[in-house]
């Protein structure tokens, strides 16, 4: 009986020990796998550095590993070449929210209201200007 006991435990024991290493082996091709789709996201930003596709691309991939400041780097970049744009601001919020920086995602979510309440004002002026002149 004791003999059965310890093959059982021996044999639970190499169980155990082979599923952690396939998980280790499958995390750590993920993280290969991250660093590669970065490297290159941040190579083709580079290259074309006004491209906001490519710029958002980019903070998903930050995102996705919990890379918040440097998301919000890329954020900013677009925030300072559209500041109209209330999805920049929100989105810039949501990332500022995730990394615990309560205080800036409540400021950036402010402005993406100003924003927006901004942009609603102004074509709300241009509809009534059209609809007075015949336009």
């Amino acid at each position: 009986m004791k003999k059965e006991l310890a093959l059982f435990g021996i044999l639970f024991v190499f169980t155990v020990a082979c599923k952690n290493e396939r998980k280790f082996d499958s995390d750590r091709n993920k993280i290969k796998e991250n660093t590669v789709i970065l490297n290159s996201l941040m190579q083709q930003v580079a290259k074309y550095p006004d491209s906001v596709g490519l710029r958002l691309q980019l903070v998903n991939a930050l995102d996705s590993i919990g890379n918040y400041k440097a998301a919000i780097v890329q954020m900013d970049s677009l925030i300072s070449a559209d500041s109209l744009n209330y999805g920049f601001w929100y989105r810039k919020g949501c990332l500022e929210q995730d990394g615990k920086d309560t205080l800036n995602a409540i400021w950036s979510f402010n402005q993406a209201i100003k924003v927006s309440v901004y942009l609603s004002s102004v074509n709300c002026g241009r509809s009534f200007h059209s609809n007075r002149t015949g336009g």
